[in-house]
């Protein structure tokens, strides 16, 4: 379920719709009329007649600029701030790799969009390179958000193993574990695309013939999964169960609080805080990569006729289904800024050139656990791709373009 990369202007075939590769949104439409009667359309056929087309070849033309405007300062602030809130946990160890992707992420669509659109010759190499990072990037990006859903889970149904089950360490060991796979499954890029010329200039990155049965009926499941398919399924169930456990133990909590210092209030209301930010973060993952995995599932029975309205609505309903999805990776900033105060006042201090001092890396709950793991055993803490591969009718985006 990559966003798609491809170049920028859809280019209509009246016999073929979407002949493309990795995480790319081609529409190659180019009209084959008999050059004995002039063609009544411009460049890209009968598909200019509807007014669905020209909406989504402006949101693809554009989307990409906004998306990098609006994420790429806030994954910044998100990095820096984060990494001057004392300690540096295991939390905001994943919060700062979750910027770092979110932006790599985010640079390598809009660069792939950038070359595909001025018919920069990047040569097989390029296109193998773009295609490996950019879906590398954003599924990791996506499942650094489940492994902080799953950390979170633990520190509300396990708090008395948290300090062992959620160190520095072992948070470390796990993402690389999931880079490693993730790595492997996009290690394919490397033989099976390349890059074509059409016409004299046009550059467009796709795949080999030999390879497009395996990126149309392997590749397209098993990055629909990996990008969004399967990370949505993880964080409804543990978000679900954060949530009924925050309501389990909502009564001890307070109680907790009343009978502690102002200390161990204080630290109950971070972590508080900390278990909003992430299910609000987690909220509107899915609700922005829910429609991408919707349409990928769907996008093999929606059969259109090249030229067609039907074709101009698909096109659209693509381009607004990408510029969702790829918004996911330029909004965390705002909605840790929304949620959490603790991160909006070390923001604001950040603005203000203001230091703290620095606590050594440690678990995501040991300074709150710590103190109260020993009083009882009911007590609970709170602790959160397009680059698609498009042959035949078979598409689903996570880096997207569109091809001239």
């Amino acid at each position: 379920m990559t966003t798609s990369m491809s170049s920028v202007e859809p280019v209509f075939n009246v016999t073929a719709s979407y002949s493309n590769g990795d995480n790319v949104t081609d529409m190659n439409l180019t009209t084959e009329l008999p050059t004995t009667t002039p063609s009544p359309w411009g460049r890209f056929g009968p598909i200019e007649q509807y007014g669905e087309f020209w909406a989504g070849y402006y949101i693809n033309l554009y989307y990409l600029w906004v998306v990098f405007a609006v994420g790429f300062p806030g994954n910044i602030a998100s990095f820096v701030t984060v990494l001057r809130m004392p300690p540096l946990t295991s939390s905001t160890g994943y919060v700062a790799a979750l910027a770092v992707m979110d932006n790599l992420g985010i640079i390598c669509k809009l660069l792939f969009h950038q070359l595909t659109l001025h018919d920069v010759h990047m040569g097989p190499g390029g296109c193998q390179a773009l295609y490996f990072f950019g879906s590398f990037f954003i599924m990791y990006a996506n499942w650094i958000l489940v492994a902080m859903s799953v950390e979170r889970f633990i520190a509300i149904w396990f708090p008395l193993r948290v300090t062992t089950l959620c160190t520095g360490t072992k948070s470390i060991i796990l993402m690389v574990i999931i880079a490693f796979i993730i790595i492997c499954a996009d290690l394919h890029f490397l033989w099976t695309s390349t890059v074509k010329v059409i016409g004299h200039k046009d550059v467009q990155c796709s795949f080999s013939e030999e390879h497009i049965e395996f990126i149309e009926k392997v590749w397209y499941w098993i990055d629909g999964c990996l990008y969004a398919i399967i990370p949505c399924i993880l964080l409804v169930m543990f978000n679900g169960l954060i949530i009924l456990g925050i309501r389990k133990s909502r009564k001890i909590q307070k109680d907790l609080t009343n009978n502690k210092s102002d200390q161990m209030a204080e630290k109950f209301r971070q972590q508080r805080q900390i278990t909003i930010m992430l299910i609000v973060v987690s909220v509107v993952f899915v609700l922005l990569v829910l429609p991408n995995c919707l349409f990928f599932i769907a996008k093999p029975y929606w059969v259109v006729e090249a030229g067609s309205h039907g074709q101009a609505v698909n096109y659209l309903v693509s381009q607004l289904i990408f510029l969702l999805s790829d918004f996911n990776h330029a909004v965390n900033f705002y909605l840790y800024f929304l949620t959490a105060r603790r991160f909006r006042r070390r923001f604001t201090d950040t603005l203000r050139c203001l230091t703290s001092g620095r606590k050594p890396f440690t678990s995501i709950m040991r300074t709150a656990n710590s103190n109260i793991s020993n009083t009882s055993i009911y007590t609970t803490q709170t602790s959160m791709n397009g680059f698609t591969r498009e042959s035949g009718n078979n598409n689903s985006k996570k880096y997207h373009t569109t091809s001239t």
